[in-house]
């Protein structure tokens, strides 16, 4: 019920975390949508072991359960005056769902990434998950949706340029790298209009008329861009 809920997240927050956590392991395992329900609705005097339960359990909607339409609107729509909170949690577990199976040289499944893409479409949020600040989590997504047509890649790499300068012109040449090197069913090569509007927007940056006064390259990004 409801009521047992909220109590058991109310004692987890005064000392009885772990023992709160494994009470609620058998019903996040056999019905997760039925406790994801009392997670969201449940009005607890602390949020922090609440907020953890949704992010966790987040990750069983975003892969393959029959009520995960139903679960992911009603987070999203946000019960109350925590709306903006679910939404920032949602945001959270969608990259931690993508980041979930990555391998040692920083590749993943990219099943995954078309999921979340799916899923940011429903919802309409697909511009708020692009604003996450993994870089690469983004760069992945936004050439993803930019093949569905969803955005224009060129646009979006300029404006993220603009924006964080150095550090996104690292990640965009990991990316590349990551994507060059390490070829596979689940990652598999850009196709070479892909290829070329990455590489044309990372050549940008060694024209200073078309960036910010003072925009700041290290001589080793430069000789990466140009090789």
């Amino acid at each position: 019920s409801l009521d047992l809920i909220e109590t058991l997240l109310n004692i987890g927050e005064c000392g009885e975390r772990a023992e709160v956590v494994n009470i609620l392991t058998t019903p996040a395992k056999l019905c997760p949508d039925i406790l994801m329900l009392g997670l969201l609705q449940s009005k607890c005097n602390w949020h922090t072991l609440q907020d953890d339960m949704i992010r966790s359990l987040l990750q069983t909607f975003l892969g393959n359960h029959p009520n995960s339409a139903i679960i992911l609107h009603y987070c999203w729509s946000g019960p109350g005056k925590r709306q903006a909170t679910l939404q920032k949690i949602m945001l959270d577990a969608m990259s931690d769902y993508y980041l979930h199976d990555q391998t040692h040289n920083g590749q993943v499944d990219q099943t995954r990434l078309s999921r979340i893409l799916d899923v940011a479409q429903d919802l309409k949020t697909l511009s708020q998950l692009l604003h996450s600040p993994n870089f690469l989590f983004v760069i992945e997504l936004a050439v993803l949706a930019s093949r569905r047509e969803y955005l224009k890649l060129d646009k979006w790499l300029t404006d993220k340029l603009i924006t964080h300068q150095e550090p996104f012109v690292r990640a965009t040449i990991t990316y590349l790298t990551r994507k060059l090197e390490n070829e596979s069913p689940k990652n598999p090569h850009l196709p070479q209009e892909v290829m070329l509007s990455v590489l044309h927007c990372l050549q940008r940056v060694l024209q200073q008329s078309t960036l910010p006064d003072g925009f700041p390259i290290s001589q080793e990004v430069k000789d990466h861009i140009h090789h």
